[in-house]
């Protein structure tokens, strides 16, 4: 089993895959921690990422 990262502009696609699974490791541009199986990621401002450290604080993970 594997996982890979797609990205769309919209819900309703097209998507695109980027990374993971390609058969080609050039093209991996990102990668996860081992333990991580899936997720989601949002492209969002710089005032909300600020808001949102504001809020919720910066937890540093595996003594980084």
């Amino acid at each position: 089993m594997s996982y890979g990262l797609s990205v769309a502009s919209k819900l309703s696609g097209p998507w695109y895959q980027i990374s993971g699974y390609t058969f080609f490791s050039t093209w991996d541009k990102y990668s996860l921690p081992p333990k991580v199986r899936r997720g989601a990621m949002i492209t969002i401002s710089r005032k909300q990422y600020d808001a949102l450290v504001q809020r919720f604080g910066i937890e540093k993970l595996n003594g980084s």
